[in-house]
C-alpha cells in the first residue's frame, strides 16, 4: 500500500534496514531520516521561482558533492550537507534550466549558505571549511 504520510513513509523505509533515507519535497524542502533521527530541511525563500527543471538533481549534486569532502560520515555532515544540496537547488530554480548555474560563483553559495543558516538557526562555518578543502568535523559517530 502506498503511504502518503513522509514521516511514516521515511520510517518504513528504515525499518527495510537501510540506514538513512533522504525524502525530496519539492518546494518544501526534504526531509533526512536515520534511527531517532528525522530533520526538516525546508527550501531556501526567494522572491520567485522562474523555472524548477534540474532543482532535485542540483540538490543531490550539492549533497553529495559536500559528502564527498568529508572525512566522515555522520549525522552532523549529512545535515550540513542538506544545507549546501538545498542552497545549490535554490539557485537552480532562480532562471531557466539548470545551466545558468554556470554563473554561480563559490562566494555566492557562501553568502546564501550563511543565509540558510540563519534562517534555521543552525552553525555553517565547519561546512564552508570543507568546502574549502579542510576536513569535516567528526562530530557524532551516529
Amino acid at each position: 500500500a502506498e503511504e502518503r504520510n513522509v514521516v511514516r513513509a521515511g520510517q518504513k523505509v528504515l525499518s527495510m534496514g537501510v540506514k538513512s533515507v533522504v525524502v525530496k519535497r519539492g518546494e518544501h524542502g526534504a526531509m533526512f531520516f536515520a534511527p531517532q533521527t528525522v530533520c526538516l530541511f525546508p527550501a531556501f525563500p526567494l522572491e520567485a521561482v522562474v523555472d524548477p527543471t534540474g532543482a532535485g538533481d542540483s540538490f543531490a549534486g550539492g549533497v553529495f558533492g559536500y559528502l564527498s569532502i568529508c572525512k566522515h560520515k555522520n549525522i552532523e555532515t549529512i545535515a550540513d550537507a542538506m544545507a549546501v544540496g538545498t542552497v545549490v537547488a535554490s539557485f537552480c530554480v532562480e532562471g531557466f534550466g539548470p545551466r545558468h548555474l554556470d554563473k554561480v560563483r563559490p562566494k555566492d553559495i557562501v553568502e546564501r549558505l550563511r543565509a540558510y543558516k540563519s534562517m534555521l538557526g543552525f552553525q555553517v562555518d565547519e561546512v564552508l571549511e570543507a568546502m574549502r578543502g579542510v576536513q569535516c568535523s567528526e562530530g557524532s559517530k551516529t
